[in-house]
């Protein structure tokens, strides 16, 4: 199954890359979708963006300096 937009209130997606290309490749994706993106590029930037926003889901890279998607730090 393939979600394409969403029925309700808009939902929030935070796309998570150090490296901005793959970030921006991955958010218009996201956004073509019909969904709303929050960008981040730094695993405490993800932090702080969940903080101040709603975010339905967190798409973030595994393999990033400090705080990545594998939840270590390194």
């Amino acid at each position: 199954m393939v979600a394409i937009g969403h029925a309700r209130s808009a939902r929030q997606i935070l796309v998570v890359d150090d490296e901005a290309h793959a970030r921006r490749e991955l958010a218009t994706i996201v956004k073509g979708r019909g969904f709303d993106v929050v960008e981040a590029g730094s695993g405490q930037e993800a932090l702080d963006a969940v903080k101040r926003s709603r975010i339905s889901l967190i798409l973030m890279d595994m393999d990033m300096p400090g705080l990545d998607g594998a939840m270590t730090s390194g």
